[in-house]
């Protein structure tokens, strides 16, 4: 099993991806069943937390390989932006 999308899809590869919102995880699975016939599922929960980290370790008990990118980076910081440089480097690290 792999936890990520993408590339490992088309190579047959069961792919679980996650994130906080339904409807974005459903637009996600049909765009990479679209261009791979997969084994895909997606889990609701947000990474950052712990329990959102234990709903997604429950989805699948073996993982072969982690792709983690939890996407909270802003194309481009502003002094205005709702999330400090420091969670971001937290969350990512």
């Amino acid at each position: 099993m792999i936890l990520g999308s993408g590339n490992s899809a088309g190579e047959g590869a069961r792919v679980v991806i996650t994130g906080r919102d339904r409807k974005k995880l459903d637009s996600a699975i049909a765009d990479i069943k679209a261009s791979a016939d997969s084994d895909i599922i997606g889990v609701v929960a947000d990474a950052v937390s712990a329990e959102g980290a234990a709903i997604i370790a429950k989805a699948e008990r073996s993982v072969d390989i982690l792709v983690n990118n939890l996407g909270i980076m802003r194309a481009r910081p502003s002094a205005t932006s709702a999330t400090p440089i420091g969670a971001i480097y937290s969350t990512s690290m």
